[in-house]
């Protein structure tokens, strides 16, 4: 599990740098086009709005992934045993529930805008922003599941050793 963990969150991390490029690539576009006569380019607004969502999304799922996500040190230091234990699990079942309400929404809000289309290029469906929720979600859901296994493999191998 932890080898299919790792090659998608490569696959997450080259993607949130390719739209996070973009993204870049696209308020450069705006400043010149702000500055430079003659030259009128409508679509990099939006683009960038929504390659900084997938980018973001992409970014803390594998913040979760990496358990760098937002945690309470002072407990997880201090508590050890079972204790620990029955801590990450009731983290991460958490973690794994909201994740899967996250997919949830997204799926139904990706229903919902599956035919509306971005105000200045009207050929993307605006489906493609709100599906990252989806993503998002999902591989948030994968990620915890996968860090729970980890956490118990690491307390078999203490309780033994």
């Amino acid at each position: 599990m932890k080898r299919v963990a790792d090659l998608v969150e490569k696959i997450q991390c080259i993607f949130s740098m390719i739209l996070f490029i973009a993204f870049l690539i696209c308020i450069i576009i705006q400043i010149l086009t702000r500055y430079v006569p003659f030259i009128k380019i409508t679509w990099t607004e939006e683009i960038s709005v929504y390659c900084f969502i997938w980018a973001i999304l992409m970014g803390a799922a594998v913040m979760l992934k990496r358990n760098e996500h937002f945690a309470f040190d002072f407990f997880r230091g201090r508590v050890t045993g079972m204790a620990k234990l029955v801590m990450e699990t009731f983290i991460y079942v958490i973690i794994f529930l909201f994740s899967l309400y996250v997919a949830y929404c997204g799926l139904m809000l990706t229903r919902q805008f599956w035919n509306w289309t971005l105000t200045s290029i009207t050929w993307i469906s605006q489906r493609y922003t709100w599906s990252a929720l989806i993503v998002s979600g999902l591989t948030m859901a994968f990620y915890s599941v996968s860090n729970l296994v980890e956490v118990y493999q690491t307390y078999g191998k203490e309780k033994k050793g």
